[in-house]
C-alpha cells in the first residue's frame, strides 16, 4: 500500500468514526427501550464501498473495523471490565452488554491516529472522500479526544478477551436477549465472516428480516443508516421499506426530528453502488414499509 492509500484508509476509518458518532438518537421514547447498543455498520459500508478508493483501501478500512461510537465515553476501564465479566457469567442482556463493549473496543486501537492523519493530509485523499468528509464537518478535534479516551479506557482487555466477544455475541443471541440477532449477524458478517456457519448466517438473516417485518424499532434503525447491499441478505426493496418506515415512526413521534437522519441517509446512500430503485420496486418498498408501520404500532398498542 503506497502513501496515498494508506491516507486514503485513515479517511476512511474517520469518516466511519464520525458517522458513527453522529447516528442520530431522536427516537421515539416509546421505542427507546427496543433500541440496542449494536450501532449501524456504517462504518464497514461506507469504507468498503467509496468511490475512487483503490481496492486495497477499501479492503483494509473494512476490515479494520468501525472506530467506536461512545456510548461507553462515561465509564472507565474498571466499569468496562466488570461489564465484560458479568457477560461471562451473566445472562444473555449481560452478554450482549459486554459483547457491545468488546466490539467497541476492539476496534478502538489507532483510530486517533487515523484521524489525525486525515485531518493533516486531505489534500492526498480521492475527491469523493474529500467531499464526503467536508459533508459531515471533517475531522474535529472533539473526535479525536473521544477516540483517545476510548483508546485508553479499553487498554484493560487483552487481545485474548477481545476474540471472545465472537463467545458473547453468540450466548446472547441463544439465550434470547432482545436484539441480539441482528448484534450477532452484524458481528458474523463484517469481523468473523472467516469462521461463520453459512446455515447461522442465513438463519439469523431471517430473524433479522422477521424483525424488521414485524416492527421492531431497533431492527430498522439499522436498516436504515445501512448502505450494504448484501450483508444481511435483504433486497433493496425490503432495505427501503424498513429505512422508510423508520424514518416515519421517528417523525411521527416528534415532528421534524428525522430531518437531520433523512440528511445523513442521503449522504450515505451516496456511496452504495446499489442500482436505483425501479419504478416497481418503489411501489414493493411504499407497500411494505406501511406494513412495517402498522406492525410497530400494533406492537406499542400490546406493549412490545
Amino acid at each position: 500500500m503506497n502513501g496515498r492509500q494508506a491516507i486514503a484508509t485513515a479517511a476512511l476509518l474517520a469518516i466511519a468514526g464520525t458517522v458513527w458518532w453522529q447516528w442520530p438518537v431522536d427516537k421515539p421514547a416509546a421505542a427507546a427501550a427496543a433500541t440496542r447498543e449494536a450501532p449501524p455498520p456504517v462504518a464497514e459500508t461506507v469504507a468498503a464501498q467509496a468511490p475512487d478508493a483503490p481496492p486495497a483501501v477499501a479492503s483494509a478500512a473494512a476490515s479494520a473495523g468501525p472506530v467506536p461510537k461512545d456510548p461507553f465515553d462515561s465509564e472507565s476501564s474498571a466499569d468496562l471490565q466488570r461489564k465484560v465479566q458479568m457477560g461471562f457469567g451473566g445472562g444473555p442482556d449481560e452478554a450482549l452488554a459486554a459483547a457491545n463493549a468488546l466490539q467497541a473496543c476492539a476496534h478502538a486501537a489507532g483510530a486517533a491516529d487515523a484521524m489525525f492523519t486525515t485531518r493533516d493530509n486531505q489534500s492526498l485523499l480521492p475527491a469523493a472522500v474529500r467531499k464526503f468528509l467536508a459533508s459531515l464537518g471533517g475531522v474535529t478535534n472533539d473526535q479525536i479526544a473521544r477516540a483517545q479516551r476510548q483508546e485508553s479506557r479499553c487498554q484493560v482487555f487483552d487481545s485474548a478477551t477481545l476474540a471472545r466477544r465472537g463467545e458473547l455475541f453468540q450466548k446472547a443471541y441463544e439465550g434470547g436477549a432482545p436484539g441480539a440477532a441482528m448484534a450477532y449477524l452484524t458481528w458474523l458478517t463484517y469481523d468473523g465472516k472467516e469462521g461463520a456457519d453459512p446455515a447461522v448466517v442465513e438463519s439469523l438473516q431471517a430473524q433479522v428480516r422477521q424483525s424488521a417485518q414485524g416492527g421492531d424499532f431497533g431492527t430498522l434503525a439499522v436498516f436504515a443508516f445501512s448502505t450494504d447491499a448484501q450483508g444481511y441478505g435483504t433486497s433493496a426493496s425490503e432495505r427501503e421499506a424498513y429505512r422508510q418506515a423508520w424514518l416515519r415512526i421517528v417523525d411521527e413521534a416528534n415532528p421534524g426530528s428525522a430531518a437531520s437522519s433523512r440528511e445523513l441517509i442521503a449522504k450515505l446512500q451516496r456511496f452504495s453502488r446499489t442500482p436505483p430503485l425501479t419504478e416497481q420496486q418503489q411501489l414493493e418498498a411504499k407497500a411494505l414499509a406501511q406494513q412495517v408501520y402498522e406492525a410497530f404500532r400494533r406492537r406499542q398498542q400490546n406493549g412490545g
